[in-house]
């Protein structure tokens, strides 16, 4: 049962990580070893066998499916860069070729307005699509879509955003700003109360952001943006690709979810 659960979980956050771990299981029951040492062995290659298989297979089958990864690393060629290692671990960092050129060439400009200054996404999609879900969003499977992170400062100085992960710790609406979801509850629209106090000495870079968001949006395959309402009013944009997501969605006040033609 726990072998089960195990190889769903690992199926359902990377994909490709449920198949490794029976993979790399069923060869290591070969009895060359005792009991124990075989379960330790089927764990110490099931996590080798992971990471090289999505460093160095992933990748080259992925194009078979119209599939590129986002960059690991930022470079000066391509400002980008994953705001966690994690995801391009969990192999959620694939997207169609016409979106990671959309957002390298929209950090380009950014860098070239602010220099040293780099995107930072979140999830994208998997390798292998296009109907397998990325859980827990309801719309990345096609590869159009990756979320963004916004552009934040701490002591007048360029900073990452305060969630590790570049979700749930939100800039909410202010009193005098709009929230037509307030006192009504969503199944997917999870406040995280208990990590609103991560890093808040990183403020929204009001300034940037919305220069960001301006940069997209002038894209020509930019099809929409999702951010909320009160974070639109609060930084004086408005476009008719730039959307509210409804509130039966996740939260787009930390983070903006880019969607490409």
């Amino acid at each position: 049962m726990a072998g089960t659960l195990l190889f769903v979980g690992l199926t359902v956050l990377s994909q490709v990580g449920g198949l490794i771990l029976l993979v790399c299981w069923h060869v290591c029951r070969y009895r060359l070893f005792a009991d124990e040492a075989r379960r330790w062995l089927a764990f110490v290659s099931s996590g080798a066998a992971y990471v090289a298989i999505t460093l160095l297979l992933v990748p080259g089958l992925a194009a078979l499916f119209g599939r590129v990864p986002m960059p690991l690393f930022a470079s000066a060629e391509a400002p980008v860069a994953p705001r966690s290692l994690l995801y391009c671990l969990l192999n959620r960092h694939y997207v169609k070729p016409r979106v990671r050129d959309l957002v390298i060439a929209t950090a380009r400009q950014m860098a070239e307005k602010y220099p040293g200054s780099h995107i930072h996404y979140m999830d994208g999609g998997f390798p292998y699509g296009p109907k397998f879900p990325l859980l827990p969003h309801l719309s990345h499977a096609d590869g159009r879509k990756i979320d963004l992170s916004f552009c934040y400062h701490s002591g007048g100085k360029y900073s990452l955003s305060p969630s590790p992960l570049g979700y749930w710790v939100y800039e909410p609406p202010k009193p005098d700003e709009p929230a037509p979801y307030k006192g009504k509850p969503s199944l997917f629209r999870w406040d995280m109360p208990f990590l609103q106090g991560v890093n808040r000495d990183r403020k929204l870079d009001e300034k940037r952001t919305r220069d960001l968001l301006k940069t997209l949006l002038k894209q020509p395959g930019t099809e929409k943006i999702l951010l909320e309402i009160h974070l639109q009013e609060r930084l004086e944009i408005s476009h008719p690709r730039l959307r509210f997501q409804q509130m039966q969605a996740a939260r787009h006040d930390d983070h903006l979810h880019l969607q490409v033609e």
